[in-house]
């Protein structure tokens, strides 16, 4: 896991100088505007780290692989995930090395906190939804995008998703 993230981090120099995040952005609009924001919480830190720790180093490998195919993609691929991005291609996006790494990697990729952090998400989702106010939120690409993912589930149950196309 630490040479996956050694691999991401200091190698492909991913996430270093690209200014301030979508989440940031958000909870400072929000602060400004008086507006609640709720932060979807998954767990536990202590146990977080527990899970981090005590998974079987086999479970690690499929994060190894990708973020080994992320950093022979090199700086080029971050670039061309971030341009496919900055022009709404979604599918593009999920199918770069890149992407493909951080879905793979730990908390999301890993078999129990992945799917506790997708039940956090989804449960928060669902509370929103119950208000008769308007909801906006900022989550992960693969939670949204994936086959049968939250944009799949909203549009089936009659939702109308105003955005880029996500799917293929």
């Amino acid at each position: 896991m630490l040479i996956a993230s050694d691999l991401l981090t200091d190698q492909l120099r991913f996430e270093r100088d690209t200014g301030t995040s979508a989440g940031d952005v958000v909870r400072r609009t929000a602060r400004r505007a008086r507006i609640p924001v709720r932060a979807v919480i998954a767990g536990r830190g202590d146990d977080l780290i527990d899970n981090l720790l005590t998974t079987p180093p086999e479970t690690h490998r499929p994060c190894l692989e990708a973020a080994i195919a992320a950093t022979e993609a090199g700086r080029e691929g971050v670039i061309q995930r971030g341009r496919d991005w900055t022009r709404l291609r979604v599918p593009e996006v999920r199918q770069s090395a890149l992407e493909q790494a951080l879905e793979q990697c730990w908390p999301w990729g890993d078999p129990r906190t992945g799917a506790d952090f997708r039940a956090a998400w989804l449960a928060e989702i669902e509370t929103a939804l119950t208000g008769d106010a308007v909801v906006m939120g900022v989550g992960p690409l693969g939670l949204l995008a994936e086959p049968d993912g939250l944009l799949d589930r909203l549009e089936a149950r009659g939702y109308v998703i105003d955005g880029p196309m996500w799917r293929e």
